[in-house]
């Protein structure tokens, strides 16, 4: 559960757990609310068919928007409607198309806090599927 890696850190200065935090992320469902109309500095437009993300802005006023980790835990101990549940993964390919967009901030369901995927790190999900895995070393052919 992804709230629960969330959980075992308290700061983003942990990198291997939070390197492990990134890439559960992009194999996980989260949940994500859209708005139906724009509102200028406050909404990102994500698709040309009308659906907007609120914009959060993080302590340096970076733009990022949310999505929520463990959407059905979130759903039962905040009683929230989400608009959609998606992989990690593919919020990282909406992060790319708002180009005025920093990052992701992930929810957790269990705590009151959120940490940021930026682009770099969704980067390398979105990535991760294409590299190759690495050939077991005692195989040579």
């Amino acid at each position: 559960m992804l709230s629960e890696l969330m959980r075992t850190f308290n700061n983003l200065e942990d990198e291997e757990k939070y390197l492990q935090f990134v890439h559960e992320f992009g194999k996980s469902t989260v949940g994500i609310k859209y708005l139906l109309r724009e509102d200028s500095e406050n909404t990102f437009k994500c698709r040309s068919d009308g659906i907007f993300l609120e914009v959060a802005l993080d302590a340096y006023g970076r733009k990022m928007f949310r999505v929520y980790a463990d959407p059905q835990l979130y759903k039962d101990r905040n009683d929230i409607v989400f608009s959609d549940t998606m992989t990690g993964k593919a919020a990282c390919e909406i992060l790319f198309q708002i180009t005025a967009a920093d990052g992701i901030f992930v929810c957790s369901a269990i705590d009151a806090v959120d940490f940021p995927i930026f682009r770099e790190e969704a980067a390398k999900i979105l990535n991760a599927s294409q590299v190759p895995a690495p050939k077991a070393w005692w195989k040579v052919w």
